[in-house]
C-alpha cells in the first residue's frame, strides 16, 4: 500500500490510500480510502508508516542534552583561517598546535588566567573544535607552552617575511606589564603612578609601520646586553636595515638614545621629561615660543637635543580652556626626518605606546590574573608573554575586519591621515558615536560586547532515538554580518591567503 496524490483541476489534490498488484503484464491499481479530508500532519505520516518509518512520541524521544556557545569561537576561527594561523605556529599537525590554537581562541573569548583556562576549554565549543582529548589538564598545557617556545624563533620569521619585506621601517615598543604576586627572575621592580613599586616584567614588540605585531622580546633584569648588541641581534634576526625604537622618558634615556645614535641604523621616538619641558616653555614667555601653541603639533628645534625634531603637542581639551599653564604640554622627540616620519605620524607611534600593554593583556586586569605559580618560571613567563602576542595579532586582524561593528577607530586610518593626532575623535567617528549604528543598520558594540554577542549563539546536542547529535543554532541577523564580514577577501589578510574552510584549524 502507499498513499498517491492525484491533481483535481481547481481544487485540492486528492490524496489516496491505494494498492497496486500485477495481473498479468499490467499493473493494477485499487483505491482502498480517500484520504483528502484528514490533515496534511497525519498523512505525512500514514505515508512514513508505509515505508516502514518507526514514528514515536516527540516529547519523549526528542531531548536536548546540552548546549554550548559557539558563535564566538566560530568568528575567530575564520580569523584563524583567513590568517593561516595553524600553519604559521606549525606546518605539521600536532596535538600541540590544537593547544595553542584552542588557548589562543580562549583568550579571545574569555581571557583569564592558565589555570581557569583549562577549566574553560569545554564550556564553549573550543574542545570539540579543536579536537581535545576530555583528559586536557594543566600539564598538557604545559608541555604545549613549553613547545611553542620552541617554535617561536621560526614563526616570528615566518611573520617577519609576511610583513617586514615591504620596505617600510618597522617599531620596536619599549613597554612593562605589571606582575603583582610573582618570583620569577624576569620581573623588575618599576615605579608605577602611585610609587608602590610592584613588580612588572619589561618586553619590547616589534610591529610592522601599521602597528602590527611581528615578534616580542622579554627583557630580564640582569640582562647584560647592551643597546648595540639588542639592535644588531633585531636586525640579523628578520634582515632589517633599519629600527625606530618607541618608549617613555623612563625608558629611552638619554644614555639610551645616545647607544642608539652611535649604530648609525637605528631611529627613535620619545618624549621630553617635565623639567626639559619647563625649561622649553618658562612660565615667563621667554623662550619666544607662543603660550598657546596651536592645536596640530608644532615642530621646533634647540640645542639640547641636537640633531633631533621636537613636536610640541597640547591637549585639545585643555587648550580650550583659558588658563596658561605649562601642565599639559608634551614633547614628542625623534630622529626620524619628517619625509620618513612626519610630525603627526611620530606622534601616533608615540601614543600606540599606552594601547601595547592593553593590546597585549599579559598581567594587568582583574579579570586577567595571567599569573599562577606555573608562569613563575622564566621559560613559562615568556611562553606566556609570546602567546600573549599571537591572540594580539589575531585581535588586530579582527578588530579591523569588523572596525564598522566597533566604537573604535579601525576605520578610520584615511580620515586620521588629514587630521591631527592630538585631536578628538574624526568626524566620522563622531557621526558615528552619535547615530550608535553602523552603516548597515546594526547597533554598535565595544569589544566585550561584540564576543558576548557572538557568544549568544549556541551549539546544541540533541538526543533522538538514542543517538546523539550537535547542531549549531542559526545566527540572528548581527552573527550573520560578522560571519559575512569575516569571511570576505580582503587585503587586509595579506597575499595569497585561503577563504576560510581551506585549512584544518
Amino acid at each position: 500500500m502507499y498513499v498517491e496524490k492525484v491533481p483535481h483541476r481547481g481544487s485540492r489534490p486528492a490524496s489516496l490510500l491505494r494498492e497496486a498488484k500485477r495481473e498479468g503484464k499490467k499493473t493494477v491499481k485499487r483505491t482502498i480510502a480517500n484520504l483528502s479530508k484528514l490533515p496534511d500532519e497525519a498523512i505525512d505520516a500514514l505515508r512514513l508508516i508505509l515505508k516502514g518509518v518507526a514514528l514515536c512520541d516527540a516529547s519523549t524521544a526528542f531531548a536536548v542534552k546540552s548546549s554550548v556557545p559557539c558563535g564566538h569561537v566560530h568568528a575567530v576561527r575564520l580569523v584563524m583561517n583567513h590568517l593561516g594561523m595553524a600553519e604559521l605556529i606549525s606546518p605539521e599537525p600536532s596535538r600541540e598546535r590544537n593547544l595553542i590554537l584552542a588557548l589562543i581562541t580562549q583568550r579571545l573569548v574569555n581571557p583569564s588566567s592558565q589555570l581557569e583556562s583549562v577549566k574553560q576549554l569545554f564550556d564553549t565549543s573550543i574542545g570539540t573544535d579543536f579536537e581535545l582529548s576530555p583528559e586536557t589538564d594543566e600539564d598538557a598545557i604545559d608541555g604545549a607552552m613549553g613547545w611553542l617556545l620552541g617554535q617561536r624563533t621560526h614563526l616570528e620569521k615566518r611573520l617577519a617575511a609576511r610583513h617586514l619585506s615591504n620596505g617600510a621601517t618597522p617599531f620596536y615598543y619599549l613597554s612593562s606589564s605589571s606582575c603583582p604576586g610573582t618570583g620569577s627572575s624576569l620581573a623588575e621592580w618599576w615605579d608605577d603612578w602611585g610609587g608602590l613599586k610592584p613588580p612588572a616584567v619589561a618586553y619590547g614588540l616589534l610591529t610592522d609601520a601599521e602597528g602590527r605585531p611581528v615578534s616580542i622580546r622579554v627583557h630580564a633584569e640582569n640582562s647584560t646586553d647592551p643597546v648595540p648588541v639588542l639592535v644588531r641581534k633585531l636586525r640579523k634576526a628578520f634582515g632589517l636595515e633599519r629600527v625606530v625604537w618607541v618608549g617613555g622618558c623612563g625608558t629611552l634615556t638619554g644614555a639610551r638614545i645616545q647607544e642608539l645614535r652611535k649604530t648609525g641604523v637605528s631611529g627613535w621616538v620619545s618624549c621630553l621629561r617635565s623639567g626639559d619641558v619647563s625649561k622649553l616653555f618658562p612660565e615667563d614667555g621667554s623662550s619666544g615660543i607662543p603660550l598657546s601653541p596651536p592645536e596640530k603639533p608644532m615642530e621646533i628645534s634647540h640645542p639640547d637635543f641636537p640633531g633631533e625634531r621636537l613636536i610640541v603637542c597640547v591637549k585639545p581639551s585643555r587648550k580650550a580652556r583659558e588658563a596658561r599653564t605649562r601642565n599639559d604640554v608634551h614633547v614628542i622627540r625623534t630622529s626620524e626626518p619628517a619625509e620618513r616620519l612626519p610630525a603627526a605620524d611620530a606622534v601616533r607611534a608615540y601614543k600606540a605606546l599606552g594601547n601595547i600593554g592593553k593590546g597585549l593583556r599579559i598581567f594587568d586586569g582583574i579579570d586577567i590574573q595571567a599569573c599562577p605559580g606555573r608562569n613563575q618560571v622564566s621559560d613559562r613567563m615568556r611562553a606566556h608573554i609570546f602567546l600573549c602576542m599571537l591572540t594580539w595579532y589575531v585581535e588586530w586582524h579582527m578588530r579591523r575586519a569588523l572596525s564598522s561593528l566597533l566604537y573604535g577607530k579601525g576605520d578610520l586610518s584615511g580620515a586620521r591621515a588629514a587630521q591631527t593626532p592630538v585631536a578628538k575623535a574624526a568626524t566620522a567617528m563622531e557621526s558615528k558615536r552619535r547615530k550608535r549604528t553602523s552603516a548597515t543598520g546594526f547597533e554598535l558594540q565595544s569589544w566585550r560586547g561584540l564576543i558576548s554577542a557572538l557568544g549568544a549563539q549556541c551549539r546544541i546536542m540533541v538526543e533522538t532515538n538514542g543517538v546523539l547529535s550537535a547542531k549549531d543554532a542559526e545566527p540572528n541577523a548581527f552573527q550573520a554580518e560578522v560571519f559575512r564580514l569575516l569571511s570576505e577577501d580582503s587585503p587586509l589578510w595579506g597575499p595569497e591567503r585561503e577563504p576560510p574552510g581551506g585549512r584544518n584549524a
